[in-house]
């Protein structure tokens, strides 16, 4: 039974520059300075999963996750394991907190993580819980020394779980 898990602590928003290099390493976007950057984990400089991050005013944020990924416009979107090979096939880049709720919290300079999901994921979360749960979660998510961390919908959701309402669930973390 994995019901009782600790939810993973991943950084999905980030105030500022400064606040981002404390999750990583940044590295620039090509065609896409300032508003996108890849950061790879302090866990070691040559390990761990490189994630792409956009400013939440990035209209662009398909293509600069393709650009950053080194991926084809078309093949659709792919997430890439820690020796950048493929491992599973995804249609949405999705920005894992909310551009929407940074929005409305006035968060318009903050860097939010892009992660790859499932078209019928993404569109499950973005109708249920990303509609109508913004003040029951975005109340929870307050920068903490300029980082968001993510909450256990948005883990299930890179997990590729279907999220619906919060109520419907399956409850997988504390």
């Amino acid at each position: 039974m994995m019901a009782g898990l600790k939810t993973p602590r991943v950084a999905v928003a980030a105030v500022d520059d400064g606040a981002l290099r404390t999750v990583g390493y940044l590295a620039k976007v090509s065609g896409f300075e300032g508003d996108a950057v890849i950061v790879r984990p302090k866990v070691t400089k040559n390990d761990g999963v490189k994630t792409v991050w956009c400013k939440v005013s990035c209209d662009r944020y398909r293509d600069a996750y393709v650009a950053a990924t080194g991926q084809k416009e078309g093949e659709g979107i792919q997430p890439l394991d820690d020796n950048n090979n493929v491992f599973a096939y995804c249609a949405d880049v999705d920005h894992v907190y909310p551009r929407s709720w940074a929005r409305q919290n006035g968060y318009d300079d903050y860097w939010l993580m892009l992660y790859p999901v499932m078209g019928n994921v993404n569109r499950s979360a973005g109708a249920s819980i990303e509609k109508n749960g913004f003040k029951h979660y975005s109340s929870r998510q307050v920068p903490a020394h300029g980082i968001i961390w993510a909450v256990d919908y948005q883990i299930m959701k890179m997990l590729n779980h279907p999220v619906y309402e919060e109520k419907a669930a399956v409850k997988l973390f504390k």
